[in-house]
């Protein structure tokens, strides 16, 4: 300080000789200073009038020196001015925030400018935040990476070289777009999740460790110790209220972000989007379960879904799904929930789904009192055969296994089998071929059973006087001719009835009635006919493999010709068919 003053009296010193050289008018005080154009002004080298007189010397006065300098002499209008110094203020120091030039500098107390470093500074009682440069100028560029207490900090200093301390600010820079939350000591927030009020909504965020906000994407988050899941937008804000894609290395993920950002993780969820329902269930993890079966609790009672690729449940009705080496029929109804415990009919069949949601397959099921059974297609057989192990069953028009009656010559037992009609289709796959025609195929049968080492057995029950037609003698006669490898016409007759019906699907007659015999004019006897294009035709193998009647009488006879050559008394028929 010392040094300072001195230099500063040096300086004033030097200033006021050169006043004095170049102006001699200021070393008058102003209390002495005569008007210039006072006329009782005289100056001492010029004249009364003030003009300088180059002819005139002082010694050629005749005043005496005794009389000027005598008190009483002097004329006080002619006395000498008094020189003094000048009185000058000197210029105050500089302290605190100034601008100048449009620049903003900190000056200390001592005056002194504050350089290169972050500064603390009250305005009208305001705190507020400066950087000033190596120049002493506050910087006013914007987004600044500074060093405080040792570790990075980040600010954004204003056009007034104050940083910005007012929260979420949103800045351009470079041609990008940031997104930083400011706090009051002009910091940017480094600390992860951060809900912030903007406009009077909450929006949520997550600022990284250089204070950018994140803006990326998916992002998981700890909050209070627990894994959150969000999806941040470019605009770095947690997106809310939607169904969110996320690219998870070769798969996709589906996540539903709530209205607090965070992805619903609590399982069953209904979305509505552009007025239809989706049904989604979402894990854990926040991802949606994708491409499969799936149990979801809704309200205590379970429920079965079938989620796809983009995380929907499926509603299209059937679906069968692979479970290993097994699978299973589900029908899944427009509210993604399948049906359990109920029938459905369904592209033309009808099913029968269990309690845990799969159709009935490969077996026989009770419901109500009835007993039913489902196919390889999980559908129910409905009006058809069906063959399970060495039986087969026939079901009615709603499904129903057929028992204790006779169905087209076949008797069906108390559980509804038939092991007749499985015999019959053993015999039918070892005499034809899928690619034979049906004549082809009544031919084969006929010249099988011909060339066949059967036997003819005699019998005669249906000559007794109490015997009565009964419907299940053709499954008997068939039955007896397997078991004995031989029997009567009627037996032979049941059986080539059985093997034509079933190789070819045309229908066919079983009769019980009289032809002319060897040795009496009528003889009670069995044969088969065949509607062929509408024409009845019999096939006797009985009377052409143990009596002498020639081939055109037992093979292809028309059966209801007339006049010679009309072999049979028309009997009762068994329709097979």
């Amino acid at each position: 300080m010392k040094k300072a003053a001195l230099q500063f009296i040096c300086s004033a010193a030097i200033a006021l000789l050169v006043v004095l050289s170049t102006n001699p008018k200021v070393m008058f005080n102003a209390d002495e200073v005569p008007e210039q154009n006072n006329p009782g002004f005289v100056n001492q080298e010029e004249g009364t009038d003030g003009n300088k007189t180059p002819d005139e010397n002082p010694a050629d006065n005749p005043t005496t020196d005794s009389e000027n300098n005598d008190p009483e002499n002097t004329d006080p209008d002619t006395q000498d001015p008094v020189i003094t110094d000048p009185i000058i203020e000197p210029d105050p120091i500089k302290t605190g925030l100034v601008n100048e030039n449009d620049a903003w500098y900190f000056y200390n107390q001592d005056g002194s400018l504050f350089k290169g470093g972050l500064k603390e500074v009250s305005v009208n009682g305001e705190t507020k935040y400066y950087y000033f440069q190596e120049d002493g100028t506050a910087f006013t560029g914007g987004y600044k990476p500074l060093t405080k207490d040792g570790k990075r900090a980040y600010y954004y200093f204003q056009a007034d070289g104050s940083a910005y301390t007012n929260g979420y600010l949103n800045f351009e820079q470079s041609g990008k777009q940031y997104y930083f939350f400011f706090q009051p000591d002009g910091t940017a927030f480094t600390g992860g999740y951060k809900e912030i009020n903007i406009g009077g909504q909450t929006k949520y965020f997550y600022f990284l460790a250089n204070g950018q906000g994140y803006n990326t994407g998916y992002k998981t988050v700890m909050i209070d110790g627990v894994k959150h899941y969000f999806f941040f937008g470019s605009n770095a804000e947690a997106e809310t209220n939607r169904i969110e894609t996320v690219s998870l290395g070769e798969r996709k993920a589906y996540f539903y972000l709530e209205n607090n950002g965070r992805a619903f993780t609590k399982g069953y969820k209904e979305l509505q989007s552009n007025g239809k329902t989706d049904y989604y269930y979402f894990l854990q993890n926040g991802q949606a379960f994708t491409t499969g079966y799936k149990t979801a609790k809704i309200n205590g009672t379970n429920y079965f879904f079938y989620f796809e690729k983009d995380g929907r449940a499926f509603t299209g009705g059937l679906k069968e799904i692979s479970f290993g080496s097994e699978s299973f029929v589900y029908f899944f109804q427009s509210n993604g929930r399948g049906l359990t415990q109920t029938w459905k009919d369904a592209n033309g069949k009808r099913y029968y789904f269990q309690s845990n949601g799969r159709a009935q397959k490969n077996t026989f099921f009770n419901e109500g009192n009835k007993r039913y059974y489902a196919g390889t297609d999980s559908s129910v057989v409905r009006n058809n055969w069906v063959t399970v192990g060495k039986n087969c069953y026939r079901a009615d028009s709603n499904g129903a296994i057929l028992t204790n009656t006779v169905f087209e010559g076949y008797k069906l037992n108390s559980d509804g089998s038939c092991p007749t009609r499985y015999r019959i289709l053993e015999d039918v796959n070892r005499i034809t071929t899928p690619g034979m025609t049906n004549q082809q195929k009544i031919d084969a049968i006929f010249y099988w059973i011909y060339n066949n080492d059967m036997y003819y057995i005699r019998s005669y029950d249906h000559t007794r006087s109490d015997w009565v037609w009964q419907p299940t003698w053709v499954d008997d006669m068939c039955t007896r001719l397997m078991d004995d490898y031989g029997g009567n016409c009627f037996c032979y007759a049941s059986y080539m009835g059985f093997l034509v019906k079933e190789a070819t699907g045309l229908q066919v007659r079983v009769y019980h009635g009289m032809t002319p015999g060897a040795s009496v004019p009528l003889t009670p006897h069995g044969w088969m006919t065949v509607n062929q294009d509408g024409t009845w035709y019999s096939y006797d193998i009985d009377l052409y493999k143990f009596s002498n009647f020639r081939l055109s009488y037992c093979y292809k006879l028309d059966y209801f010709a007339n006049g010679e050559g009309s072999l049979y008394q028309e009997g009762v028929a068994t329709n097979l068919y």
